[in-house]
């Protein structure tokens, strides 16, 4: 999938001519309880579904004299980024709640605490499919510890972390038929080790799990020869944006850099035009879905 900037020649021949720039974006998710995707899930309590609680745990710990392992597995909505991307950084942020009724040691290591075992976790790919309000411990997804990151124990009971995961975020990026979200997960999941953060449920929205991805495209020049290709005109655009060859039953969608759908089209012509005079100057993404749920990202610059 080719995700530059096109700009029609029209010439004798069906042949198109793109140079695409090097372009650097910063994408910033932090989405709340209703665009939110996160969940837990207990060893204790296998059939049960945590999605809409405000607290996340990596942990393993005894309720009532019984052992539970608990996990957390979280999604960021990336499909803004074309899959040719080339993430430079990729930072996960996980916000301690500072107060828990249900969980009030929050994290269990700590000078003086009462169970001072080491809680070192792992930020892991999930590689098969979930869903947020049907997820259990029985039904978990698969993950993978290919460029799994090691997060070192916390030294305060109610430390946030800010974890930097671009290994991940590439395959996550480059792979999307493969990749669904993060897992966070105890690397020795003995008792008694905990790890409390909030979720994108928690009442206060500056603590909600925050992914920041800064990535760019790379530098070519590509020769199309195929007349039905996805063109962009003109780039930079003023007042009107064409978009030409988007396929009647395809879906465009454009996203601001900060990764926020900006507009939708769902009903396409042969060159469809969009209205961007009383946009902000800057740099937009145009991705189409056609109708087989092919995904073409492209950009534009607005002046």
């Amino acid at each position: 999938m080719k995700n530059i900037v096109k700009t029609p020649i029209f010439l004798f021949a069906i042949l198109l001519i793109v140079k695409l720039s090097s372009a650097q974006i910063t994408l910033t998710l932090q989405p709340n309880a209703q665009d939110g995707k996160d969940a837990g899930v207990s060893s204790l309590f296998p059939t049960n579904n945590y999605a809409n609680v405000d607290e996340l745990t990596a942990m393993a710990w005894t309720s009532s004299g019984s052992f539970n392992i608990g996990r957390t597995f979280i999604d960021f909505d990336l499909s803004s980024i074309p899959t040719n991307a080339v993430i430079q950084s990729a930072i996960l942020s996980l916000y301690s709640p500072q107060v828990s009724t249900k969980n009030p040691m929050l994290h269990n290591n700590y000078p003086n605490s009462p169970y001072p075992l080491s809680n070192e976790s792992y930020i892991q790919l999930v590689t098969s499919p979930w869903t947020e309000n049907t997820l259990t411990w029985n039904n978990q997804p698969s993950t993978t510890n290919v460029n799994q990151v090691q997060v070192a124990a916390t030294n305060t009971n109610a430390q946030d972390f800010q974890i930097p995961i671009t290994a991940l975020v590439q395959d996550y990026v480059s792979n999307p038929s493969t990749s669904f979200g993060f897992t966070h997960r105890l690397q020795i999941e003995g008792f008694y080790r905990s790890l409390i953060f909030s979720s994108s449920d928690h009442a206060n929205p500056a603590l909600h799990p925050k992914l920041e991805v800064t990535y760019n495209y790379p530098l070519s020049t590509t020769t199309v020869h195929d007349k039905s290709a996805l063109v962009i005109y003109p780039n930079p655009a003023n007042n009107v944006l064409n978009i030409k060859n988007a396929g009647e039953q395809s879906t465009i969608s454009i996203y601001s850099v900060l990764g926020n759908k900006f507009h939708r089209i769902d009903n396409l012509k042969s060159v469809t035009k969009v209205n961007i005079s009383d946009w902000a100057v800057g740099t937009y993404i145009v991705q189409t879905i056609d109708k087989n749920g092919v995904k073409t990202s492209s950009q534009f610059l607005k002046q």
